[in-house]
């Protein structure tokens, strides 16, 4: 019961039962014209639901269910591609930067996959944000993660120019050209694998997805399936992230 009760206080769930209870209210009191109080509460319901796991859990399943988290991990690989996810901190005078819990499950991924296929070269791949245009790459901040990960720096190749998705997968393809590399492992968030593999495959290269930081792999029937919650408002923010982005690509030709 205290849990439920800490849970209702937060302050996203708070709001939206909130306006469900203002938009009873409204009908109660019949305040405002029938056909604005309609439409008041198709959208207060639909934005509810919304922001519930009846539609974050298979909005994220969407694009990580192509993907199993089951899938065992490869035995062999000439290269591991991993792909930055952000960083949370500009690099400033004392203070280090901070990779984004996005990459940082990138890193461990890669990290177990390299010792567990046996070493090979790792293409850490990003760029700096328009936003830090004079601290460290996401590339340099994810190799200083990776050795720490017991990978050898002198199987790290850095590719430092990239800021998307697309641009990943091109800069990333000019590093393994002339190197003759035929399994390529690579490793980034279970839903951004279709995306990026297929941004991959546009340039040439088909590649061995390998995911992380999976979101939808156990639906538990209860009553917070039915009520708002942060976390399904993020799966269903990436979920939809995710799907633009691949229908964005598809129009301008850069998924294969």
């Amino acid at each position: 019961m205290e849990r439920f009760v800490a849970y209702l206080v937060e302050p996203l769930p708070l709001e939206l039962l909130a306006l469900l209870a203002a938009t009873v209210w409204l009908w109660r009191k019949r305040r405002g014209r029938r056909r604005r109080l309609i439409i008041l509460t198709v959208v207060a319901v639909l934005l509810t639901v919304s922001c519930t796991n009846l539609v974050g859990y298979p909005a994220m399943g969407s694009l990580e269910w192509m993907y199993p988290a089951d899938t065992p991990l490869p035995e062999r690989a000439d290269a591991i591609v991993v792909l930055g996810g952000g960083l949370t901190a500009v690099a400033k005078a004392g203070v280090p930067v901070q990779l984004a819990s996005s990459t940082v499950y990138r890193c461990l991924k890669a990290a177990e996959v390299y010792h567990h296929a046996g070493s090979c070269l790792v293409v850490a791949s990003g760029g700096r944000s328009r936003s830090n245009a004079t601290g460290p790459t996401e590339a340099e901040a994810i190799k200083a993660l990776l050795v720490r990960l017991n990978v050898d720096p002198n199987d790290i190749l850095l590719e430092t120019t990239s800021q998307t998705t697309y641009e990943n997968a091109v800069e990333t393809c000019k590093e393994l050209e002339g190197h003759g590399l035929q399994r390529i492992v690579l490793v980034t968030d279970a839903a951004h694998l279709f995306r990026a593999q297929h941004c991959f495959k546009a340039c040439g290269y088909a590649t061995i997805p390998v995911g992380c930081n999976y979101r939808a792999t156990r639906f538990d029937w209860g009553l917070r399936t039915f009520l708002p919650s942060s976390e399904a408002v993020q799966n269903v923010h990436v979920a939809f992230h995710e799907w633009s982005g691949i229908l964005y690509y598809w129009l301008r030709g850069r998924l294969s």
